[in-house]
């Protein structure tokens, strides 16, 4: 009975960090789908782009790490990093 109790605590533990990972990982999807989504607001936000050069940026903003920084730029900044590239 012991060793049985011993085994469902092990078990329990297992599953509360599988629990905690999952919940981590869905918080992680939402984060970035939200980064997805203010990254074009920001993108319409920048004054005479037409829509190849918006479109042409948010493929160059095709990870995490580019969509961070470009996320922190001031605007005049943003607009030179895309007239650069």
């Amino acid at each position: 009975m012991e060793n049985l109790f011993v085994n469902i605590k092990i078990i329990d533990v297992h599953f509360e960090k599988m629990s905690n990972m999952t919940k981590k990982r869905e918080k992680d999807w939402d984060r970035d789908r939200e980064m997805k989504s203010n990254i074009w607001d920001v993108i319409e936000y920048i004054q005479n782009l037409d829509d190849k050069i918006s479109f042409k940026t948010t493929e160059l903003l095709n990870t995490k790490a580019n969509m961070e920084h470009f996320l922190k730029m001031t605007p005049d900044e943003r607009l030179s990093w895309i007239n650069f590239n």
